[in-house]
């Protein structure tokens, strides 16, 4: 039997100053990694937009700060889907290609792209990268 998987980036390297969100994306990752295979998860479940730029040192005054991540994973993406409401969210709205959820008054969007990503390592953790993050207004 596989040995569970007990995922803890987010909050060994802050990555926001409110530890529930990291708590809240430990917890999303290890569910995910559990679900599927962490691989999987590491490889095509990237840290995306303002946050993700911020991690590679190349904040954009245009980028927008709500909370992003993107997949190119069916299988991750659909999982997500179907699990919504087993999360400890607020609120959720399930789109074509996009999830968006509200955890701890923070607006998260998650969305599925069709387009293979590039996957940039920040301190162990997936993040696309920076040349491919939509720059809006």
């Amino acid at each position: 039997m596989k040995q569970p998987v007990y995922y803890l980036k987010f909050t060994e390297n802050a990555i926001f100053t409110d530890a529930k969100l990291n708590i809240f994306f430990n917890q999303l990752y290890t569910f995910l990694m559990n679900s599927l295979t962490e691989s999987e998860v590491d490889h095509e479940f990237l840290i995306d937009g303002y946050v993700a730029l911020i991690l590679q040192n190349s904040v954009d005054s245009k980028a927008s700060a709500d909370l992003r991540f993107s997949t190119s994973s069916k299988n991750i993406f659909n999982l997500l889907k179907s699990s919504m409401s087993s999360l400890p969210v607020s609120e959720f709205e399930i789109g074509e290609g996009e999830i968006r959820l509200r955890f701890a008054q923070k607006l998260i969007t998650i969305a599925f792209n069709s387009n293979v990503m590039n996957r940039v390592d920040v301190d162990g953790m997936g993040v696309r990268d920076k040349s491919e993050i939509i720059k809006t207004k």
